[in-house]
């Protein structure tokens, strides 16, 4: 048996009658029988809640004729239903927030072949004083979700018609027109969501929309960063903003009710769908974490380590360098600090679940310029054990905790997912290699957190990883040989200055020729002057590079073409250093017996006859 409002639009008030039973009728407006259909649930999850009225009192009625009637009425109730969000009126419910930013209704559901007519919204009576001097303004938009439904808010959300700017002049129920285009039929949900901000602020008490806190639909909210926002700029809130991509905040069925109702009807020119985003460029090689160039953003006031969670450190590679953006803002002049570290995760995944510990900690590098510093380091290749490892810094202010502690630029979207761990750093003393408790080993996961999940902060900071293959020592290409294409990239290392770790072979700290003889004599093994790496120099190497024909040419020329000092060229100068080492004719290296050398002039002047005859 039904109990509501009902109302046969057209239809006078009558007696029906079914056997000997009499159902007195009386019928409200069409308006009030409309209002009961719809509430005191939503529209967009057809949680409707009926009645029968009769002369303006609740009755029962075994009439199944009416009934029939009821049923039918319900559709058409249901089907012109033309309001969706909050019930009205709207009230104040108490709470709002503190952020800046787009609440996605996705709770809500906008009828397909709909526009938008109007929007209802309530100003907090908590902010009637700002509003009275015009400080916060709202925008109405219209939210797709893809891949998702109205119970869960999974999926991606994007922006796909934004409203008028609406500075309201007092605090309580607002409205104002729109007049937006129509909800497209192909398959996705479409939900009401509002902007809201505050002038020349950014999440500094940002919210002028009351909420409930108990019988929402399901929200999200998204931040925006509106510091720069006026009326007539709302920045990058747009058709085609993606809204995942931001820090996010959700609110489930049975929580926060925001007080928001858009007025609905059919008709108008229908909704265009952006053209989806390039995607993006392809990862640098050999970086994990932020994609260079790196850049300026937000920075942390806390002081600690943020773990990039969502950035996996191969297994077998070895950090060489960090690449870290400290932020344009901060007063430097040595009062910051940063120490880059690689940190395991275990029983965990790319949520962020599991315990996470310190695995080995690098240099510590006291920073002395705003923008892209780098830190060289040459790690101990991460281990091949089934758990995951992540790049980290700590960073902090010198002798202080948590007082603008940060120096490390983030942006406010787009991050892969991080933890940030507090650290008390006010006793430690860098300059002295003193950063107290943070040393491998170090248990993370029981001090105090901060979480950005996917899609939030994005650290700018980079780890550049060996191409070894395995930590091969040696193999820059990582395909596990040692071979002239190896040293022939040590050389060019050399010559352009490099300070990447992989280069400093006999680990001096320092990138030099010392470097390309160690290649030579300690990993490869051989002589100076073995051009085809067979573990000899003989006559067969001068015929290797005389093929070449790069002698005295100023062409550029590589180990197997000559060049065995490494400046890049094939002339006199390279048989000067391969009859200096002395291992013409001598055979292996490993098996040559201690014999009086020849001068290597006498060597350097057969190999020029020999030069001679072939030019013959």
């Amino acid at each position: 048996m039904l109990s509501g409002v009902l109302h046969p639009f057209g239809v006078p008030p009558s007696t029906v009658r079914r056997g000997t039973q009499r159902c007195a009728t009386s019928f409200p407006p069409p308006q009030k029988i409309l209002a009961f259909a719809k509430g005191p649930g939503y529209f967009g999850r057809k949680r409707v809640y009926l009645g029968l009225v009769f002369g303006g009192h609740m009755m029962k009625c075994n009439c199944w004729l009416l009934v029939a009637v009821a049923a039918a009425l319900l559709t058409s109730s249901v089907a012109i239903a033309d309001d969706v969000g909050a019930e009205l009126p709207l009230f104040d419910g108490g709470q709002l927030d503190g952020w800046s930013g787009i609440q996605a209704m996705y709770g809500h559901e906008i009828p397909t072949g709909h526009k938008v007519d109007s929007v209802k919204w309530y100003a907090a009576d908590a902010r009637e004083f700002e509003v009275e001097d015009g400080l916060y303004h709202v925008a109405p938009v219209i939210i797709r979700q893809e891949n998702g439904s109205v119970d869960e808010g999974e999926g991606s959300f994007t922006v796909i018609s934004v409203g008028p700017t609406y500075t309201p002049e007092t605090a309580g129920e607002q409205e104002f027109n729109w007049g937006s285009c129509s909800i497209p039929d192909d398959g996705q949900l479409y939900h009401p969501g509002m902007l809201q901000w505050q002038d020349g602020t950014n999440n500094t008490d940002g919210g002028i929309i009351a909420f409930g806190g108990a019988d929402g639909a399901g929200m999200h909210f998204f931040d925006v960063d509106t510091t720069s926002f006026t009326p007539d700029d709302l920045g990058n809130v747009e058709a085609g903003l993606e809204l995942r991509t931001l820090p996010i905040h959700t609110s489930a069925f049975g929580g926060r009710s925001y007080q928001v109702n858009f007025g609905t009807s059919a008709g108008g020119d229908v909704c265009k769908t952006p053209e989806p985003p390039p995607p993006p460029p392809p990862p640098a090689e050999g970086f994990i974490g932020a994609q260079p160039p790196l850049e300026t953003g937000s920075v942390d006031g806390w002081s600690g380590i943020p773990v990039m969670f969502g950035h996996e450190l191969p297994a077998g590679e070895t950090v060489d360098s960090v690449q870290y953006y400290a932020e344009d803002g901060r007063f430097l002049e040595e009062a910051f600090a940063v120490v880059p570290l690689i940190v395991k995760q275990e029983d965990g995944d790319d949520e962020g679940l599991g315990f996470f510990s310190i695995q080995e900690v690098g240099p510590i590098h006291i920073t002395e310029n705003a923008g892209e510093n780098t830190v060289a380091w040459g790690s101990s290749p991460i281990p091949d054990d089934g758990e995951l490892y992540h790049p980290a810094a700590l960073q902090f202010q010198i002798d202080v905790d948590d007082a603008a502690g940060g120096i490390i630029a983030f942006a406010d979207s787009g991050g892969e997912g991080m933890h940030f761990f507090n650290v008390d750093t006010s006793f430690y003393v860098p300059e002295d290699g003193d950063i107290g408790e943070v040393e491998a080993g170090l248990e993370l996961s029981d001090l105090q957190t901060h979480t950005s999940g996917f899609g939030g902060r994005a650290y700018q900071l980079t780890f550049q990883m060996s191409s070894a293959g395995g930590g091969l020592p040696g193999d820059f290409n990582g395909d596990e040989m040692r071979t002239a294409i190896d040293i022939n990239e040590l050389a060019a290392a050399v010559r352009d200055g490099s300070t990447e770790s992989k280069y400093d072979l006999n680990e001096d700290g320092n990138v030099t020729g010392a470097d390309h003889t160690f290649w030579v004599k300690d990993i490869k093994t051989t002589w100076v002057g073995d051009s085809n790496l067979d573990g000899e120099f003989n006559s067969t190497d001068f015929v290797t590079v005389f093929a070449a024909a790069k002698y005295e040419t100023g062409n550029t020329a590589g180990w197997e073409e000559g060049d065995w000092d490494g400046d890049g060229k094939f002339d006199s100068s390279d048989f000067v250093v391969a009859f200096s080492d002395g291992g013409y004719e001598q055979g292996p290296i490993w098996d040559t017996p201690v014999v009086p050398e020849p001068s290597g002039l006498a060597l350097f002047g057969a190999a020029l006859l020999l030069l001679m005859r072939r030019k013959r």
